[in-house]
């Protein structure tokens, strides 16, 4: 139990500093395409899922650079908020709470942020391509609305964790009832 406890606690500072760092991440990269500080997709550390330059010729003014930081805090916002209830969950690991009903519903929450995940992207997919396209003439803006095979392989995941969740839930509740059993 103690090499959980080290491992569970090395994981939560990691993730911890991913919740602090994904937001900062996101407004730098918002900040900086399409301009000479921009080392983060010419380097090839960010790849687009969409090329900017589809949804626009003309340069990012500020302010649709501040709109598409916003419109993408979306799922970003999922993102850190599954990272948020896995700390829980390891800070639950940190105190040797492993098979608890708190735990169960932490791989609930992670299971619901799947789907929150896929329900955010679809959304984000078409605010970000009305944002991108707003600039444009009348009768050249876009919206696209996308779910692609990764979103269905994503509700199949946050199904098969809900399970999981209700399975270590009742079986906790059973273990708990046999306990005050006489």
């Amino acid at each position: 139990m103690h090499k959980i406890k080290i491992y569970s606690h090395r994981i939560r500072l990691i993730l911890q500093f991913l919740m602090i760092s994904l937001p900062i991440m996101n407004l730098y990269f918002w900040l900086t395409i399409q301009t000479e500080s921009d080392f983060l997709t010419s380097t090839g550390i960010v790849q687009l899922s969409y090329d900017i330059t589809s949804f626009t010729q003309d340069p990012l003014t500020v302010t649709t650079r501040l709109l598409a930081f916003l419109v993408s805090m979306l799922p970003c916002g999922i993102l850190v908020y599954a990272l948020g209830v896995l700390v829980k969950l390891f800070k639950s690991y940190e105190q040797s709470q492993v098979f608890t009903v708190s735990t169960a519903d932490c791989f609930k929450k992670i299971g619901l942020s799947f789907f929150y995940w896929v329900i955010g992207g679809f959304i984000y997919s078409g605010l970000i391509s009305v944002t991108l396209s707003f600039n444009n003439p009348p009768g050249d803006r876009i919206l696209v609305l996308s779910f692609a095979g990764l979103d269905a392989i994503s509700i199949l995941c946050g199904f098969i964790i809900l399970v999981i969740a209700w399975v270590m839930k009742e079986a906790q509740l059973i273990a708990e009832e046999q306990q005050y059993t006489i």
